[in-house]
Protein backbone atom coordinates (compact mmCIF):
# COMPACT_ATOMS: atom_id res chain seq x y z
CA UNK A 1 0.00 0.00 0.00
CA UNK A 2 3.03 2.71 0.86
CA UNK A 3 4.65 1.69 -2.51
CA UNK A 4 1.35 2.60 -4.61
CA UNK A 5 0.77 5.78 -2.55
CA UNK A 6 4.90 6.73 -2.98
CA UNK A 7 4.24 5.88 -6.52
CA UNK A 8 1.25 8.07 -6.99
CA UNK A 9 2.78 11.39 -5.05
CA UNK A 10 6.13 10.68 -7.54
CA UNK A 11 3.58 10.62 -10.55
CA UNK A 12 1.94 13.92 -9.58
CA UNK A 13 5.43 15.79 -8.59
CA UNK A 14 8.36 18.18 -10.11
CA UNK A 15 10.32 15.49 -10.59
CA UNK A 16 8.10 14.11 -12.96
CA UNK A 17 7.32 17.70 -14.74
CA UNK A 18 11.18 17.45 -14.59
CA UNK A 19 11.37 14.31 -16.58
CA UNK A 20 8.02 14.75 -19.01
CA UNK A 21 10.35 18.22 -20.07
CA UNK A 22 13.59 16.39 -20.21
CA UNK A 23 11.72 14.40 -22.58
CA UNK A 24 10.17 16.88 -25.03
CA UNK A 25 13.15 18.94 -24.90
CA UNK A 26 15.18 15.50 -26.23
CA UNK A 27 12.70 15.14 -28.87
CA UNK A 28 12.57 18.71 -30.48
CA UNK A 29 16.61 19.20 -30.13
CA UNK A 30 17.01 15.83 -31.61
CA UNK A 31 15.07 15.85 -34.34
CA UNK A 32 15.96 19.62 -35.11
CA UNK A 33 19.88 18.28 -35.11
CA UNK A 34 19.06 15.75 -36.92
CA UNK A 35 17.29 17.35 -39.92
CA UNK A 36 20.06 20.24 -39.50
CA UNK A 37 22.94 17.55 -39.82
CA UNK A 38 21.74 16.22 -43.02
CA UNK A 39 19.74 19.40 -44.57
CA UNK A 40 20.25 18.92 -47.83
CA UNK A 41 18.48 15.29 -47.33
CA UNK A 42 15.44 17.28 -45.60
CA UNK A 43 15.03 19.97 -47.24
CA UNK A 44 14.78 17.03 -50.55
CA UNK A 45 12.14 15.29 -48.42
CA UNK A 46 10.41 18.52 -47.85
CA UNK A 47 10.15 19.14 -52.00
CA UNK A 48 8.18 15.70 -52.22
CA UNK A 49 5.96 16.90 -49.47
CA UNK A 50 1.92 17.28 -50.80
CA UNK A 51 2.20 21.06 -49.94
CA UNK A 52 1.32 23.94 -52.19
CA UNK A 53 4.77 25.67 -53.24
CA UNK A 54 4.50 28.25 -50.93
CA UNK A 55 4.07 26.40 -48.42
CA UNK A 56 7.34 24.54 -48.95
CA UNK A 57 9.10 26.97 -48.72
CA UNK A 58 8.10 28.32 -45.57
CA UNK A 59 8.17 25.59 -44.08
CA UNK A 60 11.70 24.30 -44.96
CA UNK A 61 12.34 27.70 -43.60
CA UNK A 62 10.41 27.65 -39.89
CA UNK A 63 10.24 23.90 -39.17
CA UNK A 64 13.44 23.59 -37.88
CA UNK A 65 13.88 26.72 -36.10
CA UNK A 66 10.37 26.35 -34.16
CA UNK A 67 11.86 22.63 -33.23
CA UNK A 68 15.02 24.57 -31.73
CA UNK A 69 12.54 27.33 -29.75
CA UNK A 70 9.94 25.14 -28.33
CA UNK A 71 13.36 22.69 -26.90
CA UNK A 72 14.80 25.98 -25.56
CA UNK A 73 11.30 27.26 -24.06
CA UNK A 74 11.29 23.87 -22.15
CA UNK A 75 14.33 24.56 -20.80
CA UNK A 76 13.81 27.88 -19.33
CA UNK A 77 12.11 27.57 -16.10
CA UNK A 78 10.25 30.97 -16.81
CA UNK A 79 9.42 29.85 -20.36
CA UNK A 80 8.58 25.88 -19.29
CA UNK A 81 4.85 26.96 -19.61
CA UNK A 82 4.82 27.92 -22.91
CA UNK A 83 7.33 25.75 -24.41
CA UNK A 84 5.04 22.86 -22.88
CA UNK A 85 2.41 24.98 -24.98
CA UNK A 86 4.00 25.07 -28.07
CA UNK A 87 5.63 21.98 -27.72
CA UNK A 88 1.65 20.32 -27.67
CA UNK A 89 0.47 22.23 -30.54
CA UNK A 90 3.80 21.40 -32.45
CA UNK A 91 2.65 17.64 -31.62
CA UNK A 92 -1.08 18.05 -32.80
CA UNK A 93 -0.04 20.20 -36.00
CA UNK A 94 2.68 17.17 -37.17
CA UNK A 95 -0.21 14.13 -36.10
CA UNK A 96 -2.32 16.13 -38.33
CA UNK A 97 0.01 16.34 -40.74
CA UNK A 98 0.88 12.38 -40.57
CA UNK A 99 -3.05 11.21 -40.48
CA UNK A 100 -3.18 13.56 -44.08
CA UNK A 101 -0.31 11.76 -45.23
CA UNK A 102 -1.21 8.34 -43.42
CA UNK A 103 -4.54 8.50 -45.95
CA UNK A 104 -3.33 10.07 -49.22
CA UNK A 105 0.19 9.91 -49.48
CA UNK A 106 1.35 6.64 -47.64
CA UNK A 107 4.50 5.82 -49.66
CA UNK A 108 6.18 9.36 -49.22
CA UNK A 109 9.25 9.12 -46.69
CA UNK A 110 8.90 10.88 -43.46
CA UNK A 111 11.23 14.04 -43.96
CA UNK A 112 11.40 13.93 -39.78
CA UNK A 113 15.28 12.33 -39.65
CA UNK A 114 17.03 9.13 -39.31
CA UNK A 115 14.85 7.66 -36.29
CA UNK A 116 11.91 8.00 -37.80
CA UNK A 117 12.36 6.93 -41.19
CA UNK A 118 12.42 3.17 -39.98
CA UNK A 119 9.01 4.07 -38.33
CA UNK A 120 5.61 3.36 -40.99
CA UNK A 121 2.99 6.49 -40.76
CA UNK A 122 1.07 4.72 -38.46
CA UNK A 123 3.77 3.84 -36.08
CA UNK A 124 4.83 7.67 -36.66
CA UNK A 125 1.45 8.51 -35.47
CA UNK A 126 1.24 6.34 -32.35
CA UNK A 127 4.63 8.06 -31.19
CA UNK A 128 3.41 11.06 -31.84
CA UNK A 129 -0.02 10.36 -30.10
CA UNK A 130 2.12 9.10 -26.83
CA UNK A 131 4.10 12.24 -26.56
CA UNK A 132 1.07 14.67 -26.90
CA UNK A 133 -0.36 12.43 -23.59
CA UNK A 134 2.80 12.94 -21.95
CA UNK A 135 3.09 16.62 -22.96
CA UNK A 136 -0.99 16.88 -21.07
CA UNK A 137 0.18 15.13 -18.54
CA UNK A 138 3.07 17.75 -17.97
CA UNK A 139 1.09 20.69 -18.95
CA UNK A 140 -1.61 19.44 -16.19
CA UNK A 141 1.43 18.71 -13.50
CA UNK A 142 2.98 21.91 -14.09
CA UNK A 143 -0.26 24.19 -13.66
CA UNK A 144 -1.10 22.05 -10.50
CA UNK A 145 2.69 22.67 -9.02
CA UNK A 146 2.08 26.50 -9.99
CA UNK A 147 -1.03 26.66 -8.36
CA UNK A 148 0.07 25.21 -4.98
CA UNK A 149 3.23 27.22 -5.01
CA UNK A 150 1.40 30.40 -5.37
CA UNK A 151 -1.57 29.47 -2.52
CA UNK A 152 -5.00 30.00 -2.68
Amino acid sequence: MKKASALKRFLKSEQTVIILTTLLTLLWAVTAGIKLRDYKTFKNQMDLQPLLPFLKGTTKLILIPSELLAALLLVLEKTRRFGLKMSLWLLVIFSGYIIFLFITQPHLPCACGAPFKQLSWWQHLLFNCTFIALNIWALILYRKRKEVKMGP
